[in-house]
């Protein structure tokens, strides 16, 4: 730092001085150095930014210009630090160079844009500050192209413009919220479908629409909500909201999460839609579903009523009968009729009627088989085994017809000595009668198996060429189900059949 004097008297006096002469004379040297080197790094950084950057003074003159002026202009640096701003006839920066004197010396800074139009758009700005160096007051200019960045803002107005032109003309309800449930948006639609306007609800807590929906419906709202929050996945609900003027209507919302860069929930957009007519049709429908589901089990139960009169009066002619044969005929065409009843009934009972669960429906044929022939569970005993498969009605009545005529075979014909013991010897026996069905579903084929540990068939007798009626029936119903029988009597009979 450079030494202070009272006088001009006491500088020459220790001038006289040779030591403190070279003193000061080398202390000098020194802030002149610092001074240089200050300088030079200060024009090395501004050199450095892209921006043009200028001073000039009062009267127009250059004080300062960095390297980006320079070549933005296409001048040196001496040619403009020779120059005056108003010599320079440029179009691009006339109106850049004509600051608001008055607006810049009372506020220190003054900021404009102007737009130059050629073969293209250009936008510039200009930041100007007065600043003051040894009492002088200069202006301090930085230059920014905003070129870029007013296209980038025009394609985002563009863009804001025509999603509003989209959801502005929607007649689905849009709404987003915040984190916190306020509304920051809220489509015009709001008026045709609930008769509120958006501003009624733009800034206020999502309390107020919830409050519009119809008290039943309110918790399905809700915790449709809730997932939407905690799962940060879509979620949707039906319920009614409560219309300006007090009616309610059917509505679907949609609730889309949006997620923060944290993976928070961050707000939703919802998109609410009116359904009152769907729901109309939907109504109409249910009633007329209803209405034939009703017409149907009663068709149901009238063809199984139908059916038990036919088996009774089955029953009653067969009372008329001695032969044997004709009263063996008149019993199978009974049962037959029976099997077919069952399915009807189950269909009855059923809450589908278009399927019937197979496995109830075999355990009551099986049962009423034996209570036909009069065959106890002690003499002969049945196995059933079946997984839990529902079947239309006309595969359930062939399944039907197959398990009673395969099942009435084994009880007349399978087991003669077993029948033809008395019971009090029968608790002696060690032979045991058993008729095993199984029924399940294996690589999308059913498969139907029937097997006995009887007799099995005669050797003169030809399982799968019987001119007997039963089997000619069983092979006649698998091929309407499009199936393949298995025979095999080397150990009682088994008949397997994948359909």
């Amino acid at each position: 730092m450079q030494k202070e004097y009272k006088s001009k008297k006491e500088y020459k006096r220790e001038l006289k001085s040779p030591e403190k002469g070279f003193n000061e004379l080398k202390s000098n040297s020194n802030y002149i150095k610092n001074l240089e080197y200050e300088l030079e790094l200060k024009n090395k950084i501004l050199d450095r930014i892209t921006d043009p950057i200028f001073v000039y003074d009062l009267k127009g003159n250059f004080i300062y210009v960095n390297e980006a002026f320079c070549s933005h202009l296409n001048y040196s640096r001496d040619e403009l630090i020779e120059k005056n701003i108003h010599d320079l006839d440029i179009r691009e920066f006339s109106e850049l160079f004509k600051p608001n004197i008055q607006e810049l010396f009372k506020n220190d800074e003054y900021t404009f844009q102007c737009e130059l139009k050629d073969d293209f758009e250009v936008f510039r700005e200009m930041t100007s500050k007065i600043i003051e160096i040894n009492d002088e007051k200069l202006i301090f200019n930085i230059f920014c192209d905003l070129t870029a960045h007013k296209k980038i803002e025009k394609l985002i107005r563009d863009r804001e413009k025509h999603l509003s032109l989209i959801t502005n003309n929607m007649l689905d309800l849009i709404y987003q919220v915040d984190k916190l449930g306020c509304f920051q948006y809220v489509s015009p639609s709001i008026k045709d479908l609930l008769g509120y306007e958006p501003e009624d609800l733009i800034g206020k807590q999502d309390l107020e629409l919830i409050n519009m929906v119809h008290p039943d419906d309110l918790g399905l709202l809700i915790d449709a909500v809730q997932t939407c929050i905690v799962t940060l996945k879509p979620g949707r609900a039906q319920h009614r909201f409560r219309h300006i003027d007090g009616h309610y209507i059917w509505v679907e919302t949609i609730g889309n999460p949006l997620i923060d860069e944290n993976r928070e929930f961050a707000g939703a957009v919802y998109i609410t839609r009116d359904i009152t007519e769907l729901k109309n049709v939907e109504n109409q429908l249910k009633s007329s579903i209803n209405e034939k589901e009703l017409l149907l089990r009663e068709v149901h139960h009238r063809v199984k009523n139908n059916m038990q009169i036919i088996s009774s009066i089955l029953n009653l002619q067969s009372a008329h009968l001695k032969d044997k044969i004709a009263l063996n005929t008149l019993r199978e065409s009974q049962n037959r009729v029976k099997s077919m009843a069952i399915v009807h009934e189950e269909l009855y009972q059923s809450n589908d009627l278009s399927k019937i669960d197979f496995a109830e429906y075999m355990k009551r044929l099986v049962a009423e088989l034996f209570n036909s022939y009069g065959v106890s569970q002690k003499v002969i005993k049945s196995k059933i085994s079946a997984q839990n498969i529902f079947l239309d009605i006309d595969t359930a009545i062939h399944c039907g017809l197959i398990i009673n005529e395969l099942v009435s075979n084994s009880l007349k014909h399978a087991f003669p000595l077993i029948k033809s013991t008395e019971d009090s010897e029968f608790k002696k026996n060690t032979t045991k009668g058993e008729i095993n069905i199984e029924f399940y579903l294996d690589d999308d084929h059913h498969t139907l198996l029937i097997e006995d540990n009887g007799i099995g068939f005669p050797e003169d007798i030809d399982p799968q060429n019987t001119k007997t009626l039963g089997l000619k029936l069983v092979n006649t119903l698998v091929y309407q189900l499009s199936g393949e029988i298995k025979i095999n009597t080397e150990k009682g009979s088994s008949f397997k059949i994948i359909f």
